[in-house]
């Protein structure tokens, strides 16, 4: 029986063996770094929370006060962001945004 023939022959069990190991090594590690998913897991639903709080939908629905003491602390960041271009740019958008009002 050559390779080929008992490739084709054991077919079934080769893919499950293909699919277990990554999937036992990546609990493995999982299990290893739950501290860092854990982390990862917060900092990502920071993030989300964050690109959600200027959405078009955040502007319609926040009080003048919040809109005030958002903006102060974005046109604060802009005043940090010092010589990193892209971030000053995309703050420097944002406050126009604020500046328009409600959109």
């Amino acid at each position: 029986m050559g390779f080929v023939a008992w490739i084709k022959a054991h077919k079934k069990q080769l893919i499950l063996v293909g699919v277990s190991i990554p999937t036992i090594i990546a609990v493995v590690l999982g299990l290893k770094n739950k501290d860092a998913l854990k982390a990862l897991w917060e900092n990502l639903n920071e993030e989300i929370k964050k690109a959600n709080m200027y959405s078009s939908k955040w502007f319609e629905t926040v009080t003048d006060d919040v809109l005030s003491t958002e903006r102060e602390k974005v046109r604060l960041d802009y005043c940090a962001s010092s010589d990193n271009f892209s971030e000053a740019s995309r703050l420097q958008n944002l406050l126009w945004r604020f500046d328009k009002g409600r959109l």
